[in-house]
């Protein structure tokens, strides 16, 4: 829904959200590992599922933005306009017309970061931390590993 906002606003902020979405694309995770652990720790959330879900989102967030906003400008504004003047509003023109037309690009998002998110170590090893549980990953590591 933000994918959406950001595309269809012709403000100077959306253009300046975009950059710092591109900005977190272009950072490795391993490089940001140390800071995140930090912050999690001074708010609780390190050795916690809820901390490893929010690195998670925080760091696949601007991937996923990119592939919606990529996708809802081929969407034409004709077809929102028409919804307007049949009488729809923000959000019911979102839901029943952009979002159904979002069903390719929401399957291509889930894939990737569903392989992305199984497939990393590093974050689960640092976050979760040795005694709050085990990923798949980690657990393959720890059971083979030193």
């Amino acid at each position: 829904m933000s994918a959406y906002h950001l595309v269809r606003s012709d403000r100077w902020w959306s253009r300046a959200v975009l950059g710092v979405m591109l900005t977190g694309l272009m950072v490795p995770p391993a490089v940001i590992m140390l800071p995140i652990t930090r912050v999690l720790d001074a708010g609780g959330l390190l050795h916690t599922m809820h901390g490893a879900v929010l690195v998670n989102v925080g760091y696949y967030l601007p991937f996923a933005m990119l592939v919606f906003m990529g996708f809802i400008r081929t969407i034409p504004r004709e077809l929102e306009e028409a919804a307007a003047v049949d009488g729809a509003g923000r959000f019911r023109i979102f839901w029943q017309v952009v979002f159904p037309l979002l069903r390719p690009a929401s399957a291509s998002v889930l894939i990737f970061l569903g392989v992305w998110v199984w497939n990393d170590f590093l974050t689960p090893l640092l976050v979760r931390g040795p005694g709050a549980g085990n990923t798949a990953t980690v657990g393959i590591y720890r059971s083979i590993g030193p």
